[in-house]
């Protein structure tokens, strides 16, 4: 990778010099800071697109998290405000923008990913008139989408790119696989492979107990939950859990949701009481974050209730699926 030039004796990669020019360029609205880069090895339409406009390179060629932006020297914490600001007005996510800065340095790549962006927003909107305008079915889609990831991965290879980088790539085409889970192989089984190496290349560029590892570890067992593989998902579930309470020392809403659906797992596998075990301690954790999206006494207490019953003890089933009612509305 070319080094920009130096600042406080490190240097400066072009990813980093480039999403910084382009944020002072729209927050100090001076332009000139790009045209003075002709050197750049950029195609002439990213060039363009960079004139045309400076923050949209935030959306178009950078994967941003709050500390990439809040590494860069300079700004007020107004000016920081509005980068947020303007990323949310446009629905991006500051944790997760799309399409990350590497593949513009990386042509062999570049088009097959985009290309593949492609297919994933028609796959996502799964609008048929989004298909009738491109002239495409859904599977077909697919199909193209999975073979221009797997060109880009033969291209951008683990012993060529930057870790981070091609972890970045096998996670996207590894959720546009498992997302697409119910058109049956060959996508279920490259994307449990996909899903596999993700795991292992994020524990590798973040480490074993970091919040993107038991993000994936989550995301692994939402897919086998999916895939009616229960023993896979509560393995995989249970390493999330693990992580948030190593790290947290306790256990979060978000454990608490993979905690309900190690007991669903257990339950599908008839072992009634250790899913009762799990769906108890998954109402607590509903008691001790109320209101939150992730888990809700109501529909924890019914399925208590039902294993109550399928134990044989059906004063108890009656009593939590009574309760149950007691948190609607």
């Amino acid at each position: 990778m070319y080094q920009a030039g130096q600042e406080n004796g490190a240097a400066k990669s072009w990813e980093e010099f480039l999403c910084e020019t382009a944020l002072r360029a729209k927050i100090k609205d001076d332009p000139s800071l790009l045209e003075k880069r002709d050197d750049m090895p950029l195609s002439a339409d990213v060039k363009e697109r960079l004139f045309i406009n400076h923050v949209q390179v935030l959306a178009d060629l950078a994967q941003f998290t709050r500390e990439t932006i809040e590494g860069i020297p300079g700004f007020t914490r107004a000016e920081i405000d509005s980068i947020y600001a303007y990323l949310d007005s446009r629905g991006l996510p500051v944790q997760s923008c799309s399409r990350p800065v590497f593949f513009v340095f990386y042509p062999d790549t570049s088009e097959a990913y985009e290309q593949a962006c492609t297919y994933i927003g028609i796959l996502r909107h799964e609008a048929k008139e989004a298909f009738k305008k491109e002239g495409v079915g859904y599977g077909e889609a697919l199909e193209k989408a999975a073979k221009l990831y797997e060109d880009a991965l033969k291209t951008a290879d683990e012993a060529t790119l930057d870790p981070q980088r091609y972890r970045n790539l096998v996670s996207e085409y590894a959720t546009l696989l498992v997302e697409n889970y119910q058109l049956k192989n060959p996508y279920v089984s490259r994307g449990e492979e996909m899903l596999q190496l993700e795991i292992r290349l994020t524990k590798k560029v973040f480490g074993p107990l970091h919040e993107n590892t038991c993000r994936v570890y989550r995301k692994a067992g939402t897919f086998y939950i999916m895939t009616e593989r229960y023993r896979k998902a509560i393995t995989h579930f249970m390493e999330a859990v693990r992580i948030v309470k190593e790290t947290k020392g306790e256990y979060d809403a978000e454990a608490g949701e993979d905690i309900v659906w190690v007991g669903f797992a257990l339950g599908q596998l008839g072992q009634f009481q250790q899913a009762l075990d799990m769906n108890m301690a998954g109402y607590e954790l509903s008691l001790k974050y109320p209101g939150n999206s992730h888990i809700h006494p109501e529909p924890l207490s019914f399925e208590i209730g039902e294993l109550f019953a399928k134990l044989g003890d059906k004063e108890k089933a009656r009593e939590w699926m009574l309760k149950s009612e007691e948190y609607k509305g």
